[in-house]
């Protein structure tokens, strides 16, 4: 067992009890260790301006929150990278720590948060620069509305008619929200076509959490700390509607503000561009036993000669982890599945499948009485549903063939396992050990 698993409990120091630091070539001090580690796994939130709630661009930033770090980091809090698997981490910088990393964090509080040489900050982005370039077009919703002053976290859509880029061919994407810190993700997709007259559709409308009624299909997710989305070089997507339905996870933060935000589209001019296509693994007829668990094993097919780009899971409250897998390769898996906290679950380098696939998932599901949800109130049976209250078992798969002809990806009826075993299929290979938390 390594010494990071005993490090929250061994450092229940404040900064107030640091020892002075050691001296000589091996002494761990901000500039030589732990910046580089925070510019990194940070600051593409913890910047000023940024989506997080305080930067920590420099020494004394970092030292303030020096026990804080500590905390969120060790225990895999932070940063919130929600998800896995063996094609690499999906998130900007890597992931959570590393044990070997989090060592290091502890060796420098213990040594009494040492500064080393003088640094200078990493300079925070340009104001109104694109991380991908300058785009080819920028749209913005009809009227964005302004998000509540109290309330809990909640999902509101909102109508962004595409004009003149209507039927274009989309490479990426990338967005920008007028409150980081109130808009944590966010959900695109093409517009079923009389959603642009609908009137809901004119000043935004509250979800559970779902688009699949007024989408006619997905094109992608965005959320602070992760990359825009870019779909491999020779794929691109056609924007076959007339206007976006975008969903936003939305934070309020005791004051009014305003819920606008801008969507850079960057196309492709090739007449060779492959289409990508999505399809869903799901499970659209269970129900959660109160109180009790449930396990839900959707499977699904890819053709040959595809590559697997992108994977958008949807599931709420009563969901605590998800997985998939082909034979023993793991392509999703969540560190603890948390819907107020989405990301942007994209392979940087598409998963290749030349001999096609049986893909299988696994959703799990707890209603017990001492889950948090049910805190306060007796546990009620959950089914499928599009309110809050339900839940959902859906996990959409962005895919192109590289070969046509190939047929085209299927997704058979799953079943449900009560109780808390292991479902009879072969289990999904094992969680890094890094990953737990």
């Amino acid at each position: 067992m390594k010494p990071v698993l005993f490090a929250v409990a061994a450092t229940a120091m404040t900064l107030g009890s640091f020892q002075s630091a050691p001296t000589g070539s091996n002494a761990v001090t901000f500039t030589s260790t732990i910046k580089p580690m925070i510019d990194e796994k940070c600051l593409s939130c913890h910047v000023k301006g940024g989506s997080a709630p305080f930067p920590l661009q420099t020494y004394a930033q970092v030292k303030k929150r020096a026990d804080l770090c500590n905390r969120m980091m060790l225990t895999r809090s932070m940063p919130p990278c929600g998800a896995f698997s063996d094609a690499g981490e999906f998130c900007l910088g890597g992931g959570p720590l590393t044990d070997d990393e989090a060592v290091l964090l502890q060796k420098w509080i213990q040594a009494g948060a040492p500064e080393g040489e003088a640094s200078q900050p990493k300079a925070a982005p340009e104001p109104g620069s694109w991380a991908l370039g300058k785009p080819d077009a920028v749209v913005k919703p009809v009227s964005p509305g302004e998000l509540p002053e109290e309330g809990r976290p909640y999902w509101k859509a909102f109508v962004v008619p595409l004009g003149p880029h209507a039927g274009k061919r989309l490479r990426a994407f990338d967005v920008k929200v007028a409150q980081p810190e109130a808009v944590r993700g966010v959900t695109i997709a093409v517009a079923r076509d009389w959603l642009l007259k609908a009137p809901k559709g004119a000043a935004g409308y509250t979800t559970g959490g779902s688009l699949d009624v007024d989408a006619k299909k997905y094109v992608g997710t965005w959320a602070s700390g992760y990359p825009g989305w870019v779909l491999p070089k020779g794929v691109s997507m056609t924007l076959d509607g007339t206007a976006l339905v975008v969903q936003c996870m939305t934070i309020p933060r005791g004051r009014i503000e305003s819920a606008d935000f801008e969507i850079a589209l960057y196309f492709s001019r090739s007449t060779d561009d492959k289409e990508p296509e999505w399809f869903t693994i799901s499970d659209e007829d269970f129900e959660i036993p109160a109180p009790g668990n449930l396990v839900l094993n959707p499977i699904g097919k890819l053709p040959r000669d595809t590559r697997l780009l992108a994977v958008i899971p949807e599931a709420r409250f009563y969901c605590t982890s998800i997985r998939l897998w082909s034979k023993e390769r793991l392509l999703f898996a969540t560190r603890r599945w948390e819907p107020y906290w989405p990301g942007v679950y994209r392979y940087n380098d598409p998963v290749a499948f030349p001999e096609g696939a049986e893909l299988k998932a696994e959703f799990n599901y707890d209603n017990d009485i001492h889950m948090g949800r049910n805190e306060g109130r007796r546990p009620q049976t959950i089914g499928p549903g599009y309110r809050e209250r339900d839940e959902l078992c859906r996990l959409h798969l962005l895919y192109v063939r590289d070969k046509p002809g190939q047929g085209t990806a299927a997704a058979p009826k799953s079943k449900g396992h009560r109780g808390g075993g292991r479902p009879s299929s072969k289990p999904p290979p094992a969680s890094p050990s890094n990953a737990k938390g």
